[in-house]
C-alpha cells in the first residue's frame, strides 16, 4: 500500500422571480459553494416526507434569509438494489457537448455501474417551471455504485461574467426511487432533471423515497464529528464556464457534478479555472456577454471571423487503494482534473461570413420550440466549414486530492496515459482518450498549448 502511494506521488509531481437566485460578485478566489444545512445524526439515505403548506419562495441574500433546513433523517440504509437502464446516454442529448459526436473512452471498468445524465431540469421543480426543462446544459457520466461523477462534458460558445448564484444544492430526480409507488421504473415518462429536496414535496403521511441510495444529497456532506470539515463540494463543470444566463450557471450546482476536495486546495484550482476562463477568451476567442440584452464588442467581432468553440471534459478520479471517504460514505476523489480542446473554424470568405451572420440573425429570432433544429444547424456549419481551416489546440490541467499539492499543466496525451493507469485494470478494456473525435485530433503533441497554463 505505501508502495501504491510512493508511484502515485511520483506520478504526480440573474435572477429569476420564482427562485431564490441572487447573484454576487465573489470576493476572492476562495469562493465557498452554499452553505450544507446541519442534520441530527449519521445516515445517507432515507428522508421521510409528510404533507405541509409550500413554502413561500423570495428573493433572499445569505445573511437574512438562509436556505430552508433539511427533514430530519429518519434511519441508516444502503442501496440493495440495481438499476435496469443506462440513464439518457439512448437519448442523444449529449452530442452538442463532444467533440466529433464521439464521447470519452476507457473511463469506466467492471467495478463501476454508470449512469448517464444530461443535466437538465426537472419538469417538477421550481427552476424546471421558471426556465424550463428540455435544454440540457452539460453532460454526466455517474458512478452510481460509488455516488460519485465520473466526468462531465461541455461545450463553451460563449461566457457570461463570473457571478455565482445563491441557491440550494440540486440533486438528479431519475436517481431518486420512489418505493410507493411500485410502478415507478415502468412509467414511459419517467421522472428526470434536477431539483432541490424542497421540490420533492410530498402529501401522503409516511411517504419515504430513497434519496441516497445512488447519489450524493445535501447532508451527506455534514458528519457527527465537527472535526472533519476538511473537504468543500467542488464543481467539475463550472459556472464560470457557462453562458450569461443565469439558468446555465445554476445547473452546475447539481450535486451529481460535484466531489469534495481539500479546503486547502480550493483557492489554487479555483484560479486555474479561471485561468481556463480567461484562456477561452484571449485565445479561443470565445465571446462573452457581460449583460443578456447587450452584446459585447467581443463577441460581434470574433462571430464575424470565424466560430470558436472549447470543448470542456472535468473529471474525478475515485480513491480506490484505500477507499477514502468523508461524511456520509462521500467517497473523496484521489485526483481531479479538467482538459480542453478548442476548435477555431475560420470562415471560408467574407460571402460566407455575412451568410453565417445573416443565418444566427434568422436563428435568434426563433423560439424555443426550434431548439433542436438549431442545434443541427450549428453542427452542420462546424462540418462545412471544417473543410476550409481549422485550428486546434488543447491543454490538461489537474491536481492530486492531497495537502501540499500543486496544480499541474500538461499535454492531454499525458493525462490520458495517467488516467489509463488507473482505469484499465483488465487488458481487454479500450485506452483511455477524452476526445475521440475526428480522428483524436486534440490529443496529438502538436496542438498542445498546456504551456500557456505554466
Amino acid at each position: 500500500m505505501e508502495e501504491t502511494k510512493s508511484k502515485r506521488s511520483q506520478v504526480l509531481g440573474g435572477t429569476s422571480l420564482l427562485l431564490p437566485v441572487l447573484t454576487h460578485q465573489p470576493g476572492n478566489l476562495n469562493h465557498p459553494p452554499p452553505p450544507i444545512p446541519q442534520v441530527t445524526q449519521r445516515c445517507r439515505t432515507i428522508i421521510s416526507f409528510t404533507c405541509t403548506p409550500p413554502p413561500i419562495i423570495l428573493l433572499y441574500s445569505p445573511t437574512n434569509h438562509p436556505p430552508p433546513p433539511l427533514p430530519q433523517v429518519t434511519q441508516r440504509c444502503r442501496a440493495t438494489k440495481t438499476l435496469t437502464d443506462a440513464g439518457d446516454f439512448a437519448e442523444g442529448c449529449w452530442r452538442n457537448h463532444v467533440y466529433g459526436e464521439r464521447l470519452p473512452v476507457g473511463l469506466s471498468n467492471n467495478q463501476m455501474k454508470t449512469f448517464f445524465i444530461c443535466q437538465r431540469f426537472a419538469p417538477a421543480g421550481q427552476a424546471g417551471m421558471t426556465f424550463g426543462y428540455k435544454h440540457t446544459y452539460f453532460t454526466t457520466l455517474y458512478d452510481i455504485n460509488m455516488r460519485t461523477p465520473v466526468i462531465s462534458l461541455v461545450k463553451v460558445t460563449s461566457l457570461g461574467d463570473d457571478i455565482w448564484p445563491e441557491t440550494d444544492y440540486l440533486i438528479e430526480h431519475s436517481l431518486v426511487e420512489d418505493e410507493a409507488n411500485m410502478l415507478w421504473r415502468y412509467q414511459k415518462k419517467p421522472k428526470k432533471g434536477m431539483l432541490t429536496l424542497s421540490d420533492l414535496d410530498r402529501c401522503q403521511d409516511d411517504q419515504r423515497c430513497d434519496l441516497g441510495l445512488r447519489q450524493i444529497v445535501p447532508e451527506d456532506y455534514q458528519t457527527s464529528f465537527p472535526e472533519d470539515d476538511q473537504y468543500t463540494p467542488t464543481h467539475l463543470v463550472w459556472p464560470d464556464l457557462m453562458p450569461a444566463d443565469p439558468s446555465h450557471r445554476l445547473s452546475t450546482f447539481t450535486l451529481t457534478n460535484m466531489a469534495p476536495m481539500l479546503n486547502s486546495l480550493y483557492k489554487d484550482w479555483r484560479a486555474t479555472v479561471l485561468k481556463i476562463r480567461q484562456f477561452a477568451i484571449e485565445q479561443c476567442h470565445i465571446p462573452y456577454n457581460l449583460d443578456l440584452k447587450v452584446n459585447h464588442p467581443g463577441q460581434q467581432s470574433t462571430h464575424r471571423t470565424h466560430k470558436s468553440a472549447l470543448y470542456i471534459a472535468s473529471g474525478a478520479l475515485p480513491n480506490l487503494d484505500p477507499v477514502v471517504t468523508t461524511g456520509h460514505d462521500v467517497h473523496v476523489p484521489f485526483l481531479f482534473w479538467m482538459s480542453g480542446c478548442c476548435v477555431q473554424h475560420h470562415a471560408q470568405s467574407s460571402a460566407s461570413a455575412n451568410s453565417s451572420d445573416s443565418s444566427k440573425t434568422q436563428n435568434s429570432n426563433n423560439n424555443n420550440n426550434n431548439y433542436n433544429n438549431n442545434v443541427y444547424m450549428e453542427w452542420e456549419n462546424e462540418h462545412l466549414q471544417e473543410g476550409a481551416k481549422t485550428n486546434v489546440s488543447s491543454f490538461a490541467v489537474y491536481i492530486s486530492n492531497a495537502a501540499g499539492s500543486g496544480v499541474i499543466a500538461a499535454p492531454v496525451l499525458q493525462l490520458e496515459m495517467l488516467l489509463q493507469d488507473m482505469y484499465k485494470i483488465d487488458h481487454d478494456l479500450d485506452d483511455v482518450t477524452l476526445f475521440p473525435g475526428h480522428d483524436s485530433v486534440c490529443s496529438e503533441l502538436k496542438n498542445d498549448v498546456s504551456s500557456w497554463f505554466q
